[in-house]
């Protein structure tokens, strides 16, 4: 009888027994291979060789050794006042050096369409910026005050002790008659705050403004001078408890944007909270010495932009803002947000995607976000056309000693759905289960960075920001508060994200 399912005879096969141990010693060969590549995957997938994918996504790598590397590189470009590391101020020549510096880590990561693009633009340059307090006799012959030479002229320190807000004027100083008497004027919130302060130096309790109602720089500033006050000093009372309330840098409008191009040039700074305690108490009989030269004209702002080419015209822009204050080296604010994008033009390098993915550095952020604005104003007919997201990174840094949050905010509700998938997938990752990612819906179309223009014009934004600067806008912003791990999280998370997105 035939085996109905091999069509053989019923019976004993005759087996060779070479050709049985071979075809044997390949199904154990085989087996065992089998075993090993399920091992080396199982090692692989835990150390992080092979990356998940999950829901089409890809979790992208990021270089934090090198990350670091950048961080104080660029930190160690900022120009210098009186010995003390500053910053990469808009239209300096440190400004245009770390412009460079991006440019080649964008060449060096294969980006396409490398370059820098150029925008003219008013900017204030600190030449020399001279406070000290002096002490006068009063009520001498003709009740004319004459400096007290038996008490010391107290001398202060620029960056540490007090800084110019932008876009101070100029005082030149030649002789004891250019001293000018002190008035307290609380915080400038009242008209009646203003009266008989023509001539005299007005000293202002500064709380930030905003929700106290006190006046922010630009109002404080044109009612001083509008009111005749000499010189503005703003006494820091609010910001940076922690580390003793010192000077920190803010702007005011460009000049030519003032009512009827009255722009007040008179010398506009901010003092510690030490130093304004020691004015407010001295002022009696102590006059300040002001010799500021701090001119004002057009110089050009850099842009850094490169590609990653897609296959359609569409594409994702990513962003941070390269300049920083001119009072300090900008550790955190914002060379943390540069190095992040030069790690993730590192890392999306090595992909193909569907939309183009751009990467720019914008300057000028600090003054009034002119390096985006000029920027999406050049680019305008096609950023309309093809962006279809501009994710922003400002301050992405997690100082762990003071907090452990990385918010991210997404002007999508949709996205914030995806974002928050990707963040737990990334987050599987042991060390950086020790963060908290909040996620969140924000329009941001007031918070003041590089995504408001977009925003303000229709394009879906986000911008991950990061906590525990105590130091911002301030000298001690230095390179050694970076934590490149955060950054390699934010990069991670909103990296991927822009993978993803440029996929679809």
């Amino acid at each position: 009888m035939k085996n109905p399912f091999s069509g053989k005879k019923d019976g004993p096969e005759k087996v060779r027994p070479l050709a049985g141990l071979v075809k044997n010693k390949k199904i154990i060969a085989v087996i065992i291979v089998g075993i090993i590549v399920i091992a080396a995957i199982g090692i692989f997938v835990r150390q992080g060789i092979f990356k998940e994918r999950d829901e089409g996504y890809i979790i992208i790598d990021f270089d934090e050794q090198q990350c670091s590397i950048d961080g104080k590189t660029l930190c160690d470009m900022g120009m210098v006042n009186n010995g003390i590391k500053g910053g990469r101020l808009t239209g300096t020549e440190s400004e245009y050096r770390g412009a460079q510096y991006i440019l080649e880590q964008f060449q060096g990561a294969g980006l396409s369409e490398a370059h820098i693009e150029e925008y003219p633009v008013l900017m204030f340059n600190p030449i020399n910026v001279e406070a000290s307090l002096v002490p006068y006799i009063f009520n001498g012959p003709l009740d004319v005050g004459v400096p007290n030479p038996l008490r010391p002229v107290i001398e202060y320190t620029h960056v540490i002790d007090f800084v110019i807000q932008g876009y101070s004027g100029s005082l030149h100083w030649s002789n004891n008659m250019d001293d000018l008497d002190i008035v307290n004027i609380g915080d400038g919130r009242d008209n009646s705050d203003y009266e008989g302060i023509g001539g005299k130096a007005v000293i202002v309790r500064w709380g930030g403004g905003g929700s106290s109602g006190a006046p922010g720089n630009s109002e404080l500033f044109f009612k001083a001078w509008e009111n005749g006050a000499a010189a503005i000093i703003l006494h820091n009372l609010a910001n940076g408890a922690e580390i003793n309330y010192p000077p920190i840098f803010k702007a005011s409008p460009l000049p030519e944007r003032w009512p009827d191009s009255n722009y007040p040039d008179i010398p506009f700074f901010m003092v510690s909270k030490d130093v304004g305690d020691e004015i407010s108490h001295l002022q009696s009989d102590h006059k300040i010495r002001l010799n500021f030269d701090i001119p004002i004209g057009e110089t050009n702002l850099n842009v850094v932009v490169g590609e990653i080419k897609g296959t359609t015209d569409e594409l994702i822009l990513l962003g941070a803002h390269h300049d920083t204050v001119y009072n300090g080296p900008g550790g955190i604010d914002n060379t943390v947000g540069t190095i992040t994008i030069i790690g993730l033009a590192r890392a999306l390098a090595k992909y193909t995607p569907k939309k183009t993915i751009r990467l720019c550095t914008f300057g000028g952020e600090e003054e009034g976000l002119f390096g985006s604005n000029l920027y999406f104003e050049a680019h305008r007919e096609n950023l309309l056309k093809n962006c279809v997201e501009m994710l922003n990174f400002d301050m992405d840094n997690v100082d762990l000693e003071r907090g452990n949050s990385l918010p991210i905010q997404f002007s999508s509700n949709d996205t914030v759905e995806i974002v928050k998938e990707i963040a737990a997938q990334v987050q599987k990752v042991e060390k950086f289960q020790k963060y908290q990612v909040p996620v969140t819906w924000s329009s941001l179309l007031t918070a003041g960075s590089d995504q408001q223009v977009f925003a303000n014009n229709g394009i879906p934004v986000s911008s991950t920001w990061g906590s525990g600067s105590w130091e911002y806008h301030t000298h001690l912003d230095i390179a050694e508060r970076q934590n490149a791990e955060s950054q390699a999280l934010a990069a991670k998370i909103v990296g991927s994200y822009a993978l993803y997105a440029a996929n679809q």
